[in-house]
């Protein structure tokens, strides 16, 4: 057995389920695990007021980390060369979706003006009286 979150939790739900369904549903326990983890320091971070709350917000960050996980870790694993199986990136990426829950907007800004800046234009804020 590999040293990695995929093959950890392959393993064990093989053990309960047998080989080939472990196989098959080892990969979304350690999606759902890694990504309610991270939607709970996220939850704990939001104001009580905000909606969706609890249980829904949960719901939906664990709906975005079953969308995202492979493709981000795909991505991931094609462009670091130290990455062998993307795999093995699914408890990471997986947490990160969690642990950002619905803050994508902060980043996609962050990373607008950090595209901006690379070009020599000045950052969104500075645009918005021009």
């Amino acid at each position: 057995m590999k040293d990695d979150p995929y093959s950890f939790a392959v393993s064990f739900i093989s053990f309960f389920l047998g080989q080939q369904l472990g196989a098959v549903v080892g990969p979304y326990v350690l999606i759902v695990i890694c990504s309610m983890a991270g939607a709970m320091i996220a939850l704990g971070r939001r104001d009580p007021n905000k909606k969706p709350a609890g249980w829904s917000f949960i719901a939906v960050v664990i709906a975005a980390a079953f969308c995202g996980t492979w493709l981000i870790a795909n991505g991931v694993a094609k462009y670091v060369e130290w990455v062998a199986d993307p795999r093995t990136l699914f408890a990471p990426v997986a947490f990160a979706i969690g642990f950002i829950g619905l803050d994508w907007d902060e980043i996609a800004l962050y990373m607008w003006d950090k595209f901006l800046k690379s070009r020599g234009l000045p950052p969104r804020e500075e645009n918005k009286n021009g």
